[in-house]
């Protein structure tokens, strides 16, 4: 499983890695917290005729109408819809900012807006063109960014229950979005209840989640859009199915990474932003856990343990770190690998967006009661 990490409470940044399992697996649940400290436990857990009642976004609570030839008897909402993939390129997320990435047939991403940096082009796999982080990421011949392994993959990281966990990225406020998207969708969490599709937390890699709050512009100053994958940004969650047609929704709350060599050899990626890497070559991440890059060498069973493994820092596949209790769901028997592979992904509407990025004068404040809040936003002035 990969792991999520919360740096110093200020960081947008979860590492993860796997573990010297075969296949593409991991072993070690990572959910560090503060200081980038490994706690590795170890401890594997192994049609519609429209009478139904309508729960997607717009809150609706007459009978579906909408004109479909399915003959099945399933609960309609935003995360189990009859609508097919949206199309490539299509606006979405954040402003209608982002993109939509068909990465296969049943794989469809939001892309956010990124800068250019370590986090989104990362050594040996592409270049920042033009210079700078204003520039794309042109990638280099044997990568393909996210559809280099047109799959996607799960790994865990995190117990999440009615009291919290799971923090990661956005701190107390996780607890937040976690009921506006309930209250939206109405179905229960997995943790509760996995009779049928349930609701669960996600974290992303870079370029699916978007810059970290260590990133900076150009100017070397913090970057105001960070994150802008995630679920208060943008208003979506997936919805995930997995290879026996377990469904969930999960919200965007989190960041995961990998390993990386910025100059002391493999470590937490985050380590280089601390230490103010932030250009493409300052730091190299390790072997794909899945998939092969040609600049890395092969994925999966060549990564000989949890240190040379990278799930999401190369951004090779569309990659989902999830609470324990999703991941089970999804994986089914599989789970007792440690990974598995999703058979289908798509986002969907699950929450208002919040004001993002802080207005002028004002700064993101994730914690609980914070000095100053402006109502209804997860900014202080």
């Amino acid at each position: 499983m990969a792991q999520s990490f919360l740096i110093l409470s200020v960081a947008f940044i979860a590492l993860s890695g796997c573990s010297k399992d075969s296949r593409p697996d991991s072993s070690a649940m990572d959910a560090d917290t503060d200081g980038d400290t490994d706690t590795d436990g170890d401890t594997d857990t192994d049609a519609d005729t429209d009478g139904d009642t309508d729960t997607d976004a717009d809150a609706d609570t007459d009978t579906d109408t909408d004109a479909d030839t399915d003959t099945d008897s399933d609960t309609d909402s935003v995360g189990d819809s009859d609508t097919g993939p949206p199309a490539e390129g299509e606006p979405c997320g954040w402003n209608g900012e982002g993109r939509i990435l068909q990465v296969a047939a049943d794989v469809s991403l939001c892309l956010p807006p990124v800068a250019c940096n370590l986090e989104t082009c990362a050594a040996e796999l592409g270049t920042c063109v033009p210079d700078g982080r204003d520039g794309e990421c042109v990638f280099n011949a044997g990568y393909n960014g996210l559809k280099t392994l047109p799959e996607a993959w799960a790994t865990w990281y995190c117990q999440l229950t009615d009291a919290g966990g799971c923090q990661g990225t956005l701190e107390a406020t996780t607890l937040d979005v976690r009921n506006a998207v309930q209250a939206q969708l109405g179905h229960p969490w997995c943790y509760d209840d996995t009779s049928g599709t349930c609701l669960g937390i996600v974290a992303f890699s870079p370029l699916m989640g978007g810059n970290s709050r260590l990133a900076q512009d150009d100017a070397g100053v913090p970057l105001r859009n960070w994150g802008l994958g995630l679920t208060p940004a943008s208003g979506l969650c997936y919805e995930i199915e997995g290879t026996t047609g377990k469904k969930a929704v999960v919200a965007v709350t989190d960041r995961c990474a990998g390993y990386c060599d910025c100059g002391n050899g493999m470590e937490e990626c985050g380590n280089c932003l601390l230490a103010g890497f932030q250009d493409p070559d300052a730091a190299t991440p390790s072997c794909p856990c899945v998939g092969a890059i040609d600049a890395l060498g092969a994925g999966g069973e060549t990564c000989a343990g949890q240190m040379t493994c990278d799930w999401c820092m190369t951004n090779s596949h569309p990659h989902f770190d999830l609470d324990i209790d999703t991941f089970n769901h999804i994986c089914a028997d599989d789970a007792v690998l440690g990974s598995c592979r999703i058979a289908k992904v798509k986002p969907v509407p699950c929450m208002t967006p919040t004001t993002w990025p802080c207005p002028a004068g004002a700064w993101f404040c994730f914690g609980e009661g914070a000095t100053g809040r402006i109502d209804g936003t997860y900014c202080c002035m």
